[in-house]
C-alpha cells in the first residue's frame, strides 16, 4: 500500500513523465530537420539529448516509488533512449561528408548482389 502523499506524488510525476515524453518527441523532429545550419543542428541534438536526460530523471523517480511498493521498474524512457540512439547514429551515419556506397541503405543492410553470368537468365525472369 502506498501512502496518500506519496501516491500524490507518483502521479504528478506520471503527469510530467508524459508532457516530457512530448517534448522530448518533439526535440527528436527539431534535431532531425535537414534543412537548418550546422550549428543549429548541434543546438537542437543537444536540446534533445536534454530532454532524453530529463525523461530517464523522471522515469528513475516513478521506479523509485514502484519499487517501495513492491512493484517492477518500468523501462518507458530507456527503451525511447536504446531506440533513438539507434536512430541517432543511423542518420549521423547517412549524413556523414565521406561518400559510401549504397549510402541511402542502413549499415545492418548489405547493398543488393548483382547476378552472376551463371544467373543473368534467371535474373531477367
Amino acid at each position: 500500500m502506498v501512502p496518500k502523499g506519496e501516491e500524490a506524488e507518483v502521479e504528478r510525476l506520471e503527469r510530467e513523465f508524459a508532457i516530457q515524453s512530448q517534448i522530448t518527441e518533439a526535440a527528436r523532429r527539431l534535431a532531425a530537420d535537414p534543412s537548418v545550419s550546422k550549428k543549429l543542428k548541434k543546438q537542437r541534438k543537444a536540446s534533445y539529448l536534454n530532454a532524453l536526460k530529463k525523461l530517464q530523471d523522471i522515469e528513475n523517480s516513478i521506479n523509485e516509488y514502484r519499487v517501495k511498493s513492491g512493484k517492477k521498474p518500468t523501462q518507458r524512457a530507456s527503451l525511447i533512449i536504446e531506440g533513438e540512439s539507434v536512430l541517432l547514429s543511423l542518420s549521423l551515419s547517412l549524413l556523414s561528408p565521406t561518400p559510401r556506397p549504397h549510402s541511402s541503405l542502413p549499415p545492418s543492410i548489405p547493398p543488393p548482389a548483382h547476378p552472376s553470368p551463371s544467373e543473368w537468365p534467371l535474373a531477367v525472369l
